[in-house]
């Protein structure tokens, strides 16, 4: 035996609808009628996966008949089906329709003109089975209407359908499922309703936004949060929507742990460092992201590119600016990223190199941020043309900790290596020290211990 399914939906502005995906019983051409067991209110469990189709959102009536709603739905033929019955609830706008299995008990809904529900209606004769079209009447605007359908042939009923949202919904990713990494594009649809405002929240329990507060987003249907946790924890998102007032769509969804992709950044020079001259070459990473294209401003104030603009780089991860100033300004650089087809930016700042003062020194070797290759490592530093008179550094468990190595001064020397390092995959402090104009200055690193 076989269900065929019919699905389509409407909304009246001020009444929000929800329709399902509605079953049809149709049995192979030798089953006759007379042969289903006689099943009052029964549902048939036994059925091929049918095909499913996408609801169809048809035209919206006005406010000014906002309490009328005509649904439709797209034809269906090869049907043994000879009534349809359509089940209802009414409920508030900030609650969420029943889904199976605990309808219809609960679609009860009384006050259409057409009837409480379940609504009967005789296939052929109520309606058309070529252009299924339900005219329902006396809807309270304000109010969420929840439907779910199943078919008859006299004798058996089928399975009630699911329910299909017709209220803002967020799209991508599917609710309820495990984000990807530390930070997430939501993309939402209005379902036909007139929303003159969005805003969202994304935090660690229901209306809470210590994650993410999108802020007013007008009418962009879209919003990246990019301080999202990786812990396998529940993320709870909230879709507000301004439809003469607030109203809101609660969502969750499970934290990323283990592998968890991050947003793409620059990894050399570190964000927020001084540079090294007139010109410098910028590197970045994806972090697991499926990046497709990548561009690069450099430029005096923030998304501007008078120092430096490298065009589309394609898959490219580096490019050299030539063109920075000496003068200790403040360098903007925006790293542009395209993924999943639309355009992203990272922004971040540098200190440009000052010719009269010259630049911070800095650890060339290992690279900052890296993880360290055994229990001995040789670190090797710079001074970037500044004045440097004496070194110093220090490698431990902690920020400014000192209990796996102690370099003590180094007068000139640039290199250092520490013997006593852990093998745990553990994180390692490391703080390089230099004398400037008769005052010590620090400048941290981080590092990863071999494992």
């Amino acid at each position: 035996m076989k269900i065929l399914y019919w699905i389509g939906g409407f909304l009246v502005l001020g009444v929000i609808i929800l329709i399902g995906v509605v079953p049809y019983l149709s049995p192979p051409e030798e089953m006759k009628i007379a042969e289903i067991d006689y099943q009052r209110l029964a549902k048939i469990e036994a059925y091929e996966e049918p095909d499913s189709r996408e609801i169809e959102y048809k035209s919206l009536i006005t406010l000014a008949a906002g309490d009328n709603l005509t649904l439709t739905m797209d034809p269906y033929t090869d049907s043994t089906a000879t009534e349809l019955k359509l089940y209802y609830d009414v409920i508030e706008l900030n609650e969420n329709c029943v889904d199976p299995p605990d309808y219809p008990n609960n679609y009860n809904g009384t006050g259409l003109t057409e009837g409480d529900s379940p609504i009967v209606y005789v296939i052929d004769v109520d309606v058309d089975p070529s252009n299924v079209s339900i005219d329902l009447t006396g809807l309270t605007i304000g109010k969420k209407y929840c439907f779910a359908t199943t078919a008859s042939n006299g004798q058996a009923e089928s399975a009630y359908s699911n329910v299909a949202p017709n209220t803002p919904e967020i799209t991508s990713p599917e609710p309820g499922s495990t984000l990807t990494g530390d930070f997430q594009e939501f993309t939402w649809k209005a379902n036909g309703m007139v929303v003159t405002a969005w805003w969202m929240y994304v935090g660690s329990a229901g209306g809470m936004r210590d994650y993410c507060d999108s802020g007013d987003l007008g009418t962009t249907t879209s919003y990246t949060c990019s301080n999202l946790p990786t812990d396998g924890s529940t993320i709870y998102v909230t879709l507000w929507y301004f439809l003469n007032g607030w109203y809101y769509e609660p969502h969750q969804y499970t934290a990323c742990s283990g592998a968890c992709d991050s947003m793409p950044e620059i990894t050399s020079p570190a964000p927020d460092s001084t540079l090294t001259g007139s010109s410098e070459e910028f590197t970045w990473r994806d972090n697991g992201s499926n990046v497709t294209e990548w561009w690069l401003y450099v430029g005096s104030a923030e998304e501007t590119y008078d120092y430096c603009d490298s065009g589309n780089l394609s898959t490219t991860t580096s490019y050299s600016c030539n063109n920075l100033p000496t003068d200790g300004s403040t360098i903007h650089v925006t790293l542009l990223y395209k993924l999943d087809g639309d355009w992203n930016t990272e922004p971040y700042q540098y200190t440009a190199y000052d010719a009269d003062v010259g630049g911070t020194p800095e650890i060339t070797s290992p690279t900052p941020g890296s993880t360290l290759t055994g229990s001995s490592e040789e670190f090797t530093w710079t001074d970037n043309g500044a004045d440097v008179t004496g070194w110093w550094l220090y490698v431990g468990s902690a920020e400014e900790a000192y209990d796996y190595c102690d370099s003590g001064n180094l007068d000139t020397t640039t290199s250092y290596t520490c013997n006593n390092l852990p093998t745990d995959g553990s994180t390692i402090y490391v703080t390089l020290f230099y004398m400037l104009n008769g005052d010590w200055n620090t400048e941290p690193y981080q590092y990863t211990a071999f494992e």
